[in-house]
């Protein structure tokens, strides 16, 4: 049941949300039309699942910048993928666009290089423009340790929570939920007792 609960988190619901740009977004010219793509898709309440990771085919599969900041991460290609096992999903795209997607709003904090899931700009920009999407992670009183993005990767490959410090000195604890030593979402632990109960 784990399980179950944390493959849903991976997988946006089916339906139309309102788009919000970041003050800084900027999208390259090269996937300008991938991008307006999934923006007429989000807007319209159409499926944005292919546009996600392929690695969420798979119910155990971890997604360490989900879990510790709540952000998606989108391919932008508009073409469908070039393996036909995968023809469901669209092109792969090196830049990608990070988003943190909530019931009926979608946050595009930026579009990213790949294997960029560790950048802070990524929380200090959902800090800036929607800081009461998530202020109740705020943490106060705490003074929490600054992670390079290595240090990062390596707190989210084994697992480990950890709080995250902003450049104003902000804490915050994982937007996301949190994750347990197990590699799931904590979330989808608490639901799947909740259900047991």
């Amino acid at each position: 049941m784990i399980t179950f609960f944390d493959s849903l988190r991976r997988r946006p619901a089916v339906r139309p949300r309102k788009v919000w740009l970041a003050d800084d977004f900027c999208c390259p010219p090269d996937q300008a039309d991938g991008w307006k793509s999934l923006r007429d898709k989000i807007s319209n309440g159409a499926d944005i699942a292919p546009h996600l990771s392929t690695s969420h085919e798979s119910v155990i599969n971890r997604d360490g910048l989900l879990n510790e900041w709540g952000v998606h991460h989108f391919h932008l290609g508009k073409k469908p993928h070039a393996n036909p096992k995968h023809s469901h999903y669209v092109q792969r795209t090196g830049p990608l666009l990070f988003a943190m997607v909530r019931e009926d709003d979608f946050y595009a904090v930026n579009i990213y290089p790949h294997k960029t899931f560790e950048r802070s700009s990524i929380i200090e920009s959902i800090h800036r423009n929607w800081p009461q999407k998530i202020s109740k992670y705020r943490v106060n009183g705490i003074c929490g340790e600054v992670l390079t993005e290595e240090q990062r990767r390596h707190v989210r490959k084994a697992n480990c929570g950890t709080l995250t410090t902003l450049s104003d000195g902000t804490v915050y604890m994982p937007i996301g939920g949190g994750v347990c030593s197990s590699g799931e979402g904590l979330e989808a632990l608490l639901r799947a007792r909740r259900l047991l109960r």
